[in-house]
């Protein structure tokens, strides 16, 4: 976490994506820039701090919890929706990183809005542009988070190509 929150605090001095702790400043190659600018912008409005960085973590977790009902509500209906998400709630590996200063909790809100908003557009026949818009960008932003994210790009690029046919997916777990 170290690493994120010190790339950030290079980006907020105005010093770029730069590895600062290394002699000569070069730029950085390991992780994508997604998470620092996240952290940099946040410590801006917010304030510096472990706790800001943390706050970051907890609210992406909440809103991966969120994105997941919407999920499971489209796929399953109200009831398997409230189950699904109670069975996430429990996860222990879900808490272990709701507050860690790592990129791992922004990714899973990022990837799980977008496979939430696929699902919306697919039920819709392929109706609703600014689902498909708005699905890609948090696909593209999930991969500047985390490099993993290209596979989801990949499945947008899919299932814009090969358009299935609609149906309702709650009468395939009846």
């Amino acid at each position: 976490g170290a690493t994120y929150i010190l790339l950030a605090r290079a980006i907020e001095s105005g010093e770029g994506y730069t590895s600062t702790w290394v002699p000569g400043h070069p730029p950085h190659v390991r992780y994508p820039p997604g998470y620092p600018v996240l952290l940099a912008w946040v410590e801006c409005v917010a304030g510096r701090g472990l706790q800001t960085v943390r706050l970051v973590s907890v609210a992406s977790t909440l809103l991966a919890l969120a994105a997941a009902y919407a999920l499971f509500r489209v796929l399953l209906g109200r009831n398997g929706a409230v189950g699904c998400t109670a069975i996430l709630l429990a996860a222990p590996t879900l808490w272990r990183y709701a507050s860690a200063p790592l990129s791992e909790a922004a990714t899973q809100a990022l990837v799980v809005a977008s496979l939430a908003l696929g699902e919306a557009w697919t039920t819709r026949r392929g109706r609703g542009a600014p689902l498909l818009g708005i699905g890609l960008v948090l696909a593209a932003l999930a991969f500047a988070f985390r490099v993993a994210g290209v596979a989801l790009l990949g499945a947008w690029v899919l299932a814009a190509a090969w358009p299935r046919e609609a149906t309702d997916r709650r009468r395939r777990f009846a």
